[in-house]
């Protein structure tokens, strides 16, 4: 999955199965580097085995 975040902050990927069910975390927060919008990604290797996933960008402190 890719997303477009700001530079020096860290992101958590979350992912839930359906959109009532509660969204995980998908490992640690991710540290976004470079400065202004920047593009990042992050590869979840559970997730081909699901029918469906959706996915969310939470910010870390």
């Amino acid at each position: 999955i890719s997303w477009e975040t700001a530079g020096g902050r860290r992101d958590v990927l979350q992912v839930a199965s359906s959109l009532t069910n509660d969204f995980v975390d998908v490992g640690s927060p991710i540290t976004i580097p470079g400065v202004g919008v920047v593009t990042t990604n992050a590869v979840e290797v559970s997730g081909a085995a699901s029918l469906s996933r959706f996915y969310r960008i939470r910010y870390a402190p």
